[in-house]
């Protein structure tokens, strides 16, 4: 236990028109048994849909009196302790205008927690934890392996609409930046991290899930541990859902291509083999040759002198997806009831 920071954890969920699922999220928090303080911090972006009733109603219930309760001009603050798990506390923001319509960020809410405590969870608020261990046993890890900027598990992703759950598990133990770079992002609802990755300098704007894993796996390796610490919700309303096939095809490559461009070009030879992961599933498995390689005419990489490097990794790939069937040796997705 490192006595410097008042919260070993600082659990961060930001939410907006979740009311159907941000109980389980909070569920997922207090269910956590530590030998340590953990702080949870909850920013409901100014919800229309009745979230920040549940929110409240949720407090009520399991919370003792706020220790802490103020209206500010632009979020009610709320500051509780539960009434059974002493490690575990709350700090509720609930925003009075939206902040993503203007662009406006919500990291400095944080700040005076995060400033408290040693390591960074996450969880969105149509996520949730499913593992009452999961936060002591990613401490436990951290705090003996010095040189690993964070720890994960698997992830059950739920695709609401069909019903059904599907376990991701993982083919490798210690995960670097090329890893990350040719396409393994890590969840991270089931990741947790050292708030020391914020010293590694990135100006992006991709979205904060590449920044995440690109920060803490320029710091450090990843360990991943195969147990299943979290369940992520596909529930088929986002943004990408309502775009065109072919729209949501260059959309994840110019993603991923902008993503490569601000970070210096420094890994084009992954850039390369994602591509062309994705241009033979598109080819074989979507049926859509000319989309993929259209986007790859328009985004590959700098490097890659008529595109040699493709056919290469091309090759690469379709034996390692015969390994892979013949001795099992890759990534994992088990459905499960």
């Amino acid at each position: 236990m490192d006595f410097q920071y008042k919260y070993m954890v600082c659990t961060r969920c930001f939410t907006y028109n979740q009311a159907p699922y941000i109980e389980d999220a909070m569920r997922g928090f207090t269910m956590q048994e530590t030998s340590f303080q953990v702080v949870s911090v909850i920013v409901d972006d100014a919800s229309t849909d009745g979230e920040p009733e549940v929110i409240r109603k949720f407090l009520a219930e399991h919370f003792e009196k706020p220790f802490r309760e103020e209206e500010k001009e632009y979020a009610s603050i709320i500051c509780a302790q539960h009434k059974k798990n002493s490690n575990c506390q709350f700090v509720v923001f609930l925003l009075k205008y939206n902040h993503y319509s203007i662009k406006k960020s919500k990291l400095a809410y944080l700040e005076e927690w995060l400033g408290n405590a040693k390591y960074l969870a996450l969880c969105e608020g149509d996520d949730y934890w499913i593992n009452s261990l999961k936060l002591q046993k990613q401490v436990d890890f951290l705090e003996n392996n010095p040189t690993y900027s964070g720890v994960f598990g698997n992830r059950i992703k739920y695709y609401e609409r069909e019903g059904k759950k599907v376990i991701h598990k993982y083919c490798k133990s210690d995960w670097t930046t090329s890893d990350m770079m040719s396409g393994n992002l890590i969840g991270v609802q089931n990741l947790m991290f050292r708030k020391d990755i914020d010293d590694i300098p990135l100006e992006s704007n991709s979205n904060g899930d590449m920044i995440i894993n690109y920060k803490c796996t320029v710091w450090g390796k990843l360990k991943y541990v195969d147990e299943n610490f979290a369940v992520y919700r596909l529930s088929g309303k986002g943004l990408s859902s309502s775009l065109s096939k072919d729209k949501s095809i260059e959309t994840v490559y110019k993603h991923w291509y902008d993503f490569h461009r601000e970070t210096g070009f420094k890994f084009n030879r992954e850039l390369t083999k994602l591509f062309t992961r994705w241009f033979l599933g598109g080819t074989f498995v979507e049926h859509n040759f000319k989309m993929h390689y259209n986007c790859i005419r328009k985004y590959h990489a700098p490097d890659n002198n008529r595109f040699f490097w493709y056919v290469i990794y091309g090759v690469c790939d379709v034996c390692r997806a015969l390994k892979h069937r013949l001795v099992g040796n890759g990534d994992v997705e088990v459905v499960v009831k």
